[in-house]
């Protein structure tokens, strides 16, 4: 599907994206996945990057600076030497991504108007990690665009993505379509707002509760949404050739557990036959399982270097990181399971995880900086180091499935 960008770039002339009015950054603490380096750090470098080395980063239609002030924040807490580039079609979503990070005292960072096409040629040398969020949905052509990406990437390095889900978009287009059929420009957003309030119940839009409160949403996100000249979503198989045919490949999805349909079915015969699927294959059968997932945030790396971060789990120097929850907060664990909130875009699932008597002591003395042996060492009674292991992957495997917990060789402060 390829789209015309001369319209793309329009659009985004008369709404920058996302919504940051010039002189109202918004809250900067805020920063979302794939742009975290905790979870860049685990998906992309196992776990063992050296921040105090040159960190190349690109932000590759990063609109009004959500990535770029994210990332700048993050390596300039960390002292990280980094070079950060930026890219966007819109000169106006530019000039705000700029005036964030002027107010923020982010310096150093090179900004380009343009086609992310034509960034090669103005910034040859490859790049560590390439943060590619919500653009894939609207840039011309896809495939070009993605391998002109794989080829400005360092061996080692890889690529953050947010790409609209397919399923849980259902509806969306459907008004899209509507708006098209009557005449509607990318201005017309009250008659966008008058097509959504008439929709009757039996609409797929009225019907999918993802986009219950539109109603609510500012006139920028509306356009985007509905009346933006190029929009596409994928389902994760097209995303998986679309990679490969770059010669990359996806290292994961965020959170897994959203990804592995497994954890939710009781008959243990189909629990085994999925099982045996392939791993891109389970992450497939999952959404059309789920059938809500609305944005896929994925890591991409070069093909046949898909890192393992797991190996971690046998360091004694490995350092467990919470990404959301609070230092000293643990559950409640009853009968051999603790409930827990999984949380991605707007929607939340609960989730019943499995633990022991010592899951709450071990999740309470994570705090970013003690290694797999100091947290050992915290526990009461004589739990012996492999008892220990055996534990803490079964917390592993549940908070790192739900996104909340991320390894890592050094710390990195949020």
């Amino acid at each position: 599907m390829s789209f015309d960008q001369s319209l793309v770039a329009t659009f985004y002339e008369k709404h920058p994206y996302p919504y940051r009015p010039s002189g109202n950054s918004g809250d900067e603490t805020l920063i979302g996945i794939p742009s975290d380096l905790r979870f860049i750090n685990h998906y992309v470098f196992g776990g063992r990057r050296d921040f105090k080395k040159k960190l190349r980063l690109l932000v590759a239609g990063g609109g009004t600076g959500d990535a770029l002030v994210g990332l700048g924040r993050q390596v300039s807490r960390l002292g990280c030497p980094a070079e950060l580039v930026y890219v966007d079609l819109s000169s106006r979503s530019r000039q705000i991504a700029e005036e964030r990070c002027r107010k923020l005292g982010l310096e150093g960072i090179r900004f380009h108007t343009g086609r992310i096409q034509d960034i090669a040629e103005a910034e040859p040398e490859p790049f560590d990690y390439i943060d590619f969020c919500g653009v894939i949905n609207h840039v011309g052509e896809q495939q070009e665009v993605v391998d002109l990406l794989a080829t400005l990437l360092a061996e080692d390095g890889g690529m953050g993505v947010m790409a609209y889900g397919q399923l849980g978009r259902t509806g969306v287009y459907h008004v899209q379509d509507m708006l098209r059929m009557s005449g509607a420009g990318h201005e017309d957003v009250k008659m966008a707002r008058a097509l959504l309030g008439a929709l009757p119940e039996t609409n797929w839009h009225r019907r999918n509760a993802i986009f219950a409160h539109t109603e609510n949403e500012p006139d920028v996100e509306i356009a985007d949404r509905y009346l933006n000249p190029a929009d596409r979503a994928f389902s994760v198989s097209e995303l998986r050739d679309i990679m490969n045919a770059a010669g990359l490949e996806i290292a994961a999805f965020v959170p897994p557990l959203l990804y592995d349909a497994a954890t939710e079915i009781a008959d243990r015969e189909l629990r085994e036959r999925i099982a045996k699927l392939a791993w891109i294959d389970r992450c497939i059968f999952a959404e059309l399982f789920h059938g809500d997932i609305a944005m896929h945030n994925f890591y991409v790396v070069k093909a046949g270097r898909r890192p393992d971060a797991d190996r971690l789990l046998g360091e004694k120097s490995a350092i467990p990181i919470m990404t959301s929850i609070p230092t000293g907060q643990a559950p409640t664990v009853a009968n051999g399971r603790y409930g827990f909130s999984m949380k991605f875009g707007p929607q939340i699932r609960q989730l019943a995880l499995p633990g022991t008597e010592h899951t709450a002591a071990i999740i309470r003395a994570i705090d970013g900086t003690k290694t797999l042996q100091q947290i050992h060492r915290t526990l009461p009674g004589n739990l012996s180091w492999r008892q220990f292991q055996r534990e803490f992957a079964l917390v592993y495997r549940g908070l790192n499935g739900a996104g909340e917990m991320v390894l890592s060789m050094s710390p990195i402060p949020r």
